[in-house]
């Protein structure tokens, strides 16, 4: 059973309370008691208040949750607009430059053998490539793996080298596949 009908229930008996209470009196020729009359009608007022307050608190509950829908809503809407302007800056960019060979290594397949000294002298593992058509500093996006920095040359014509990292001292190169590369910067 709901609230609502619990409510009404309660409502229809106060009536019934209050009628019987001043037909008993009106029949016995009692004079009316106001203070029994009055406390029922009190008792009354405070169930309706009661019912006022917890509509207001269904109303005001709903409206929050609302809300926070839309203030979801919105966030989703505004990181979505963040990904496509961030997508459209960097396609606006990048300098299409075709399929390459991409291939990796690390300092354990270096000569000298663990040998940490790049072109450009920078060393960092998933992030310096080596290339002979680029210049050094230049940033790559190679599709499927992100953006790259040219530190270092040492291969062919068509080929990007991707420096990975290595804790063992051994060579775990593996990667050989072709990929479309863009200039970044």
């Amino acid at each position: 059973m709901t609230n609502t009908r619990k409510t009404n229930r309660g409502a229809i008996i106060m009536i019934i309370i209050v009628l019987m209470l001043t037909k008993q009196t009106a029949f016995a020729g009692i004079q009316q008691n106001d203070i029994g009359i009055n406390s029922i009608h009190i008792g009354f007022t405070k169930m309706l208040e009661k019912q006022k307050e917890q509509k207001q608190k269904a109303i005001e509950k709903q409206k929050k949750i609302e809300q926070q829908k839309q203030k979801k809503l919105k966030q989703k809407k505004l990181e979505e607009q963040k990904t496509k302007t961030e997508k459209k800056d960097v396609a606006s960019n990048k300098s299409y430059q075709g399929n390459f060979k991409i291939t990796e290594y690390c300092s354990a397949c270096n000569t000298p053998t663990n040998s940490t000294q790049t072109a450009s002298g920078r060393y960092v593992p998933n992030y310096t490539v080596a290339s002979s058509d680029f210049p050094l500093g230049t940033i790559l996006y190679i599709d499927g793996i992100g953006e790259r920095r040219v530190d270092d040359t040492g291969c062919r014509s068509g080929i990007i080298d991707l420096l990975i990292s290595t804790s063992d001292g051994k060579c775990h190169c593996n990667l050989c596949t072709h990929r479309q590369v863009w200039i970044i910067k």
